[in-house]
């Protein structure tokens, strides 16, 4: 389950069927585009840097200008 501080992030989608092992890639991608600070700390503890790094560098879901998300503090 997802950490009731990042539902606000996922306002499209049922959290309740989003188990953040089976979803991982798509969790990391969504708050690498809309996080702030707080979600890219979660993000970044319960994935790992390498983990965050590696999807943000091959998802084509994660834009080159989301400098307003979360994915300039992973990639650090």
């Amino acid at each position: 389950m997802l950490d009731d501080s990042l539902q606000r992030f996922f306002w499209d989608a049922d959290v309740a069927v989003i188990h953040d092992d089976a979803h991982s890639v798509y969790v990391i991608e969504r708050l690498a585009e809309l996080g702030d600070k707080d979600a890219a700390r979660w993000m970044l503890k319960r994935y790992g840097r390498d983990t965050v790094r590696k999807t943000i560098a091959s998802s084509r879901r994660v834009s080159a200008s989301a400098s307003t998300g979360v994915a300039p503090l992973a990639l650090q």
